[in-house]
């Protein structure tokens, strides 16, 4: 693992080394597929979706209205595909009739259903998936689970984006055990970005972070002097190693 330059800080979010575009791929079966993508945020996994199923349909759900007026301007200047519909819901609460589906997928946003809905709001999200789901089809959640976190640098930063922001990201066990449960066959798929931001990067990340949890999440999070204190001589030791490694829990449905 690398740190990242302050160049490629800058569009990190964005690029994600490539994970996003590599997740979509993978997970591509048939091109004129109907897709549901929850959690779905500025739209940045969206757009690979519907790049990988051009005669299908990408249902682009979240519960936050703002997120759509930022993924139809990003639509726009990034000329991403035109195949996707916006839809305003809560996840754990899918407005879809059941069976309908080919893909139901997520890409990080089980820590922002965490922040708002808690553990069992995303039990509920990922039995509300599976139901919406027709069988042969498949769920697909990309996580940080902190037991499979490798390094000192990736665990720090799972710890923290749960303890301070409540966008805790959930062991494994809890989505084999939720799999299970909903009848889904279970596997799991690893990801690597193999980079890791420096102790400056990651002030400048939590700064801005503690602003969208105050501001659009309504969360009451500590302020940043407090959360330095506690966390910063691990960052400052081991780097943050946010999103280093994305686990892609993956099963399809009997």
């Amino acid at each position: 693992m690398r740190y990242l330059t302050d160049e490629e800080y800058e569009s990190y979010w964005d690029e994600l080394g490539g994970t996003r575009e590599t997740v979509a791929r993978d997970l591509a079966r048939s091109e004129d597929d109907l897709v549901l993508d929850v959690a779905c945020g500025w739209g940045y996994y969206t757009f690979r979706l519907a790049s990988n199923h051009p005669s299908g349909l990408v249902i682009a759900l979240d519960i936050i209205p703002s997120a759509f007026t930022s993924m139809l301007r990003l639509q726009r200047e990034l000329r991403a595909p035109g195949n996707i519909e916006p839809l305003i819901a809560n996840a754990s609460r899918l407005p879809l009739k059941d069976g309908v589906l080919d893909l139901a997928t997520s890409f990080l946003g089980m820590r922002d259903i965490h922040m708002i809905l808690g553990s069992e709001g995303v039990e509920k999200t990922i039995r509300e998936m599976s139901r919406a789901t027709r069988k042969t089809g498949r769920v697909a959640i990309a996580a940080t689970p902190p037991d499979l976190a490798e390094t000192e640098d990736m665990r720090i930063a799972v710890e923290v984006e749960g303890d301070v922001f409540g966008a805790k990201s959930l062991p494994s066990k809890f989505y084999r055990s939720t799999f299970d449960q909903q009848g889904i066959r279970f596997g799991t798929r690893s990801y690597r970005t193999g980079l890791k931001m420096t102790a400056n990067q990651t002030r400048t990340e939590l700064r801005e972070g503690i602003k969208i949890a105050r501001k659009v999440y309504h969360r009451d999070v500590p302020d940043f002097t407090k959360v330095w204190e506690k966390y910063g001589p691990t960052i400052e030791r081991h780097g943050y190693g946010m999103y280093s490694k994305i686990t892609v829990f993956l099963g399809e449905k009997d």
